[in-house]
């Protein structure tokens, strides 16, 4: 038992470092040809954030099978808003650990869900996720619920909304990571829903023009994307802002470390905070606001 152990831990740290090796080999060829990359760049940093990354990354995966099993309960409890937490590509529920940790400290009901991530259909996932949406709204009288969603759970959570109702009971949406816009990396895959992530492909641009169809200034919900220079899974980093969201841009985060950053977090809790857009969009007498 314990040589298999070993075994596994073995194989899991040099696939990950081949991993992480790979991808961000083709982050600096795309960043050289493009330009962005700098001879004066530290290289300390880039080795620091780098092996950051790997930790992330591996922590990750090692958590894996803790978030296999089980389907969160709607629990009604607090005043405020409750938050699902959306996971990426090939992920579960299990990688949103930190982040609910965190958002329970500070007093919100927290669910974080599972959906098929690697089916090839994205529309057959973001019913799944618009499903548990409603569900998790209706349980709680129909209030809005806001949504963290990491990678690919921020395009799903979009689709969701767009195409199959979820809208209606979004409330503030932060991404961290995810490829709005593609990501060159898909361009590499043809199998397990990744040849839809590719930029400009068949389902991104349909989900583009419903999208723009709308006013983003009188969406029912309020979305925020934050990603990562130093992303190396999603790039180029300027793929993850989508049309109408409010966009923010660090440096030094990896795409797992998206995850576990306390920045990260509290840029996350910042916009999960901030008023609704449906209350924002109220007319100037009817916007509510709270007594002392």
């Amino acid at each position: 038992m314990a040589s298999l152990l070993c075994t596994v831990l073995i194989v899991v740290l040099a696939g990950t470092a081949v991993f992480q090796a790979v991808t961000y080999l083709l982050w600096l060829y795309e960043k050289r040809r493009g330009g962005a990359f700098s001879a004066t760049d530290d290289p300390l940093r880039l080795w620091t954030a780098g092996l950051s990354e790997w930790f992330a990354f591996l922590v990750v995966v090692l958590g894996w099978p803790m978030g296999v099993f089980g389907k969160p309960k709607p629990r009604p409890g607090g005043d405020l808003r409750p938050v699902v937490l959306i996971h990426g590509w090939s992920l579960n529920r299990a990688s949103m650990a930190m982040l609910a940790a965190r958002l329970r400290k500070d007093g919100r009901d927290v669910y974080a869900i599972n959906y098929p991530s690697m089916l090839s259909d994205t529309d057959a996932k973001s019913e799944a996720v618009a499903k548990t949406l409603l569900e998790i709204a209706a349980a709680y009288g129909g209030r809005h619920v806001d949504v963290v969603a990491h990678s690919l759970g921020g395009v799903v959570t979009r689709a969701a909304a767009r195409f199959h109702g979820a809208d209606q009971v979004l409330g503030n949406v932060v991404t961290l990571g995810s490829p709005h816009c593609g990501t060159a990396l898909a361009i590499l895959v043809r199998s397990f829903g990744l040849v839809q992530l590719r930029p400009e492909s068949r389902f991104l641009s349909r989900l583009l023009e419903a999208e723009e169809e709308n006013d983003p200034a009188k969406e029912p919900f309020s979305l925020t994307s934050i990603a990562s220079s130093f992303d190396a899974v999603v790039f180029p980093h300027d793929l993850s802002f989508p049309p109408g969201a409010f966009c923010v841009t660090l440096e030094g985060y990896g795409h797992h470390g998206l995850l576990f950053a306390q920045r990260v977090y509290q840029l996350v809790k910042e916009n999960l905070d901030a008023p609704e857009a449906a209350e924002r969009h109220k007319p100037e007498g009817e916007q509510s606001a709270s007594v002392d």
